[in-house]
């Protein structure tokens, strides 16, 4: 009967599930290898689906059937390259988000950055998951975080860097070059930075060294673990392997970590608000550094309607109103919800390849963090100069805010009124939330003075004075001029920048025109609660 078919059919493989369902003469086996039982219970099993979870594939899309769920979800890791038919390290939830994240990003970087692909390294192994238990033992890892490791263990780490550390060796393969971290990076002035994805072992090695350097800030953090960094070690990403928490190492002042992704709870009700409460914060818009963190109610100052929340990393303790109290929902998942967003920006064009180093161009070529889509980019186009621009919060860089804002022009020569114009002088207007405008003049920007016209931008010794960019003489460089640099920090961490600029039609020593002002449309500086 049936129920004897699908205890049969279960214990074989998808492939030998198929192929009986086609040649069977049986109407009732070919019923059953067909059905929703067998194909939830597969799903289940592969990757620990259910219910309402079950009916969707990698994409969120709704299916017509449990055998459609779970061709779907079989096809991911075929294409992550890890090996069939039997993956399924762990069966439950997180292994179906991991998997359907990484396809995500895989598939992006299969069409624009194909070099970073190459650098990822397989799964990672039992040694490995072993070693990263005994550097934070007694703590236990979640499975959020490690499975993260299960579809790509790391990018291949630089071989001069492995030899700093005195790393094991990672395989055979590409190594990460200077701008094909993972995790994209950018650049101001002489900070450069490209994040790399740690395999475990150099995790573990990195963590290691800086416990041994930082020990007086560390040892209340035994559980928190470097996964990404700059090879430069300018940038360093942790995670705490015990409930996800993501944070960037801030190294201006005093070193402390800032929470590089939102920790998603219920408001603690009001009638479970008491002394000895375990509490995360939330929603801290002066001290963003501290959303996040855990933390035990002592007393309430009625005087200044706030609970005084004692920090459970041993870093203090604040005063806090009881709408930024936030109850723990064990979920764990910021870590997975770090990398989600990641991606979704982009599969969205939000971040996208370009050069990191405008004055280098193609050779720098990665995955550059300045957004170049949505809420967070400006945008104004004044007599067919078009000026863009957006910011990256830079916590390990005390705390300022990097920007880029690049102009080219459109229309055509008649439209515009002439064929080329060069920037003369700025004027830049910030604004910090509740204060008068900071207002900052200059001739060019940073030593530069572009000459922009149609397809590019004239580099000469007019618009390059300092000779920044190695061309020839009166050479048209393709595509927008780009120049990045940096904003002081706040004192409430938001704000915004914005102003205009000076262009002389022709150029400033042959105009065809009088001088014209292009707006630079404001964009908003503040702390994000995703930061890459």
């Amino acid at each position: 009967d049936e129920a004897h078919y699908l205890q049969a059919l279960a214990h074989l493989d998808p492939q030998s599930i198929g192929r009986a369902r086609v040649t069977s003469r049986s109407g009732v086996l070919a019923k059953v290898a067909g059905g929703d039982a067998l194909w939830s219970a597969l799903l289940a099993r592969y990757f620990g689906l259910s219910g309402a979870a079950a009916r969707r594939g990698p994409d969120g899309a709704e299916v017509a059937s449990a055998r459609e769920a779970f061709a779907s979800w079989y096809s991911v890791p075929r294409d992550l390259d890890l090996p069939l038919p039997g993956w399924a390290p762990q069966a439950s939830p997180h292994s179906a988000r991991w998997l359907a994240a990484w396809a995500r990003l895989r598939r992006w970087q299969r069409a624009n950055a194909q070099q970073a692909s190459r650098t990822l390294r397989p799964p990672a192994d039992a040694d490995a998951k072993a070693a990263l238990a005994q550097l934070v033992a007694p703590h236990e890892v979640h499975p959020l975080v490690s499975g993260i490791w299960d579809i790509h263990d790391g990018q291949r780490m630089p071989r001069e860097i492995r030899r700093q550390l005195n790393a094991v060796d990672e395989g055979e393969g590409p190594e990460v070059g200077r701008f094909d971290g993972a995790f994209g990076g950018y650049q101001v002035y002489n900070h450069v930075i490209c994040t790399m994805f740690l395999s475990i072992r150099a995790a573990v090695a990195v963590t290691s060294v800086f416990r041994e350097q930082m020990a007086d800030v560390l040892k209340d953090h035994p559980a928190k673990v470097i996964f990404a960094m700059d090879p430069r070690f300018q940038k360093m990403f942790f995670v705490d392997v015990r409930d996800g928490m993501v944070f960037i190492w801030n190294q201006g002042g005093r070193p402390s970590f800032t929470p590089a992704a939102p920790f998603h709870g219920a408001p603690l009700p009001e009638e479970a608000t008491r002394e000895g409460a375990a509490v995360r914060l939330g929603g801290l818009r002066s001290r963003p550094d501290l959303n996040g963190r855990a933390g035990t109610l002592g007393a309430y100052d009625a005087g200044k309607e706030r609970w005084q929340v004692i920090l459970a990393d041993g870093s203090g303790t604040h005063l806090i109103k009881q709408a930024n109290l936030l109850q723990d929902d064990g979920r764990a998942d910021s870590f997975l919800r770090w990398f989600e967003e990641f991606c979704r920006r982009l599969q969205d064009g939000v971040y996208v390849q370009r050069p990191i180093l405008p004055e280098i161009g193609e050779p720098s070529m990665g995955l550059a963090l300045f957004p170049a889509k949505g809420e967070e980019l400006s945008r104004c186009v004044t007599r067919g100069v078009e000026v863009t621009a957006s910011c990256v919060f830079m916590p390990e860089h005390s705390g300022s805010w990097g920007y880029s804002i690049a102009f080219k022009l459109l229309g055509t020569a008649e439209e515009r009124g002439f064929e080329t114009c060069q920037l003369k002088t700025r004027r830049w207007e910030i604004t910090e939330d509740g204060r008068a405008p900071n207002i900052v003049n200059g001739e060019g920007v940073i030593g530069l003075f572009p000459i922009l016209a149609d397809g590019g931008w004239i580099c000469n010794r007019e618009s390059d004075p300092h000779m920044q960019y190695e061309s020839d003489s009166d050479s048209l460089r393709p595509g927008e001029f780009r120049y990045q640099s940096c904003s002081g920090a706040l004192q409430s961490m938001s704000g915004f920048f914005g102003g205009s600029l000076t262009f002389i039609p022709g150029t400033i020593k042959r105009p065809t025109g009088p001088p014209f002002q292009a707006r630079l449309e404001p964009f908003r500086l503040h702390v994000p609660d995703y930061l890459y």
